[in-house]
């Protein structure tokens, strides 16, 4: 679950949308590296194919559930990366924690 911070607003996504989505939090922008991420190195004509297909649902579902529109911003012939208007990663003690509800996801 993806929640934006100083609203109610929420969502739930999919395994792989909240991979996508992990990838942008520890700022994994490039469009190969997020790929990798995703899909472990399968076939890339499909993985491309995929790849568009997994930001296009993903913007879709978070603007239909009242996100901005431009929480994820695409870079071109980059990647994506996230409006930090609209996200904040808390950090302690080299460890950061985003909440993705019922299952806190911590990052080094």
């Amino acid at each position: 679950m993806l929640i934006l911070k100083n609203t109610n607003i929420e969502v739930i996504l999919s395994k792989n949308q909240t991979k996508l989505m992990t990838c942008l939090i520890n700022e994994i922008n490039e469009k190969k590296d997020i790929i990798n991420y995703i899909w472990n190195g399968k076939n890339r004509k499909s993985t491309e194919n995929s790849y568009g297909q997994l930001v296009y649902k993903t913007k879709t579902l978070l603007v239909k559930n009242g996100f901005p529109q431009d929480l994820i911003m695409t870079i071109s012939t980059y990647g994506l990366c996230l409006n930090k208007n609209y996200v904040r990663v808390g950090c302690s003690q080299h460890k950061c924690m985003v909440m993705i509800y019922n299952d806190p996801v911590y990052f080094l």
